[in-house]
């Protein structure tokens, strides 16, 4: 493929995919503010309908898949380091989150959502998004 061409689509499907993650963000965060105690910043309810009957910490993927378009655009090994790297830590977080807080929180009410909502950060489709962007983001790399 022409390389001309091909920093062109990688940077127009990434910032297609931050721009995608990040409207989905944002949705998120909406959400989370309405079952948030503003003045101590934590939740007063479970929440586990929208975005959250999906995947238990959207935000989070969302946060990645947006850095993961950024990386993308950046058709660098730069990006692809900054891609996995918010991949580990953004995970680490929401590991580190349930464990920490939101099991104590809400204990067996939160593993029962867990049960029923097994995805931690994606969707089925979302993790797709990510696996593709990764993968053209290394081929991008590997074949420049």
């Amino acid at each position: 493929m022409n390389e001309n061409l091909a920093g062109w689509l990688s940077l127009v499907l990434g910032y297609g995919l931050f721009i995608y993650a990040s409207y989905q963000a944002w949705r998120a965060t909406r959400e989370k503010n309405t079952v948030e105690d503003p003045k101590r910043e934590v939740a007063t309810r479970l929440l586990d309908t929208g975005a959250y009957a999906r995947a238990r910490h959207p935000m989070y993927g969302m946060f990645i898949l947006a850095n993961a378009g950024l990386g993308l655009a950046a058709n660098s090994i730069y990006g692809l380091g900054f891609s996995l790297l918010s991949l580990l830590l953004f995970t680490l977080n929401a590991i580190f989150e349930e464990r920490a807080v939101l099991i104590p929180q809400f204990g067996e009410q939160y593993r029962d959502y867990m049960r029923r909502v097994p995805a931690r950060c994606f969707t089925l489709f979302q993790s797709a998004l990510l696996v593709l962007a990764l993968a053209l983001n290394a081929a991008g790399v590997l074949f420049q």
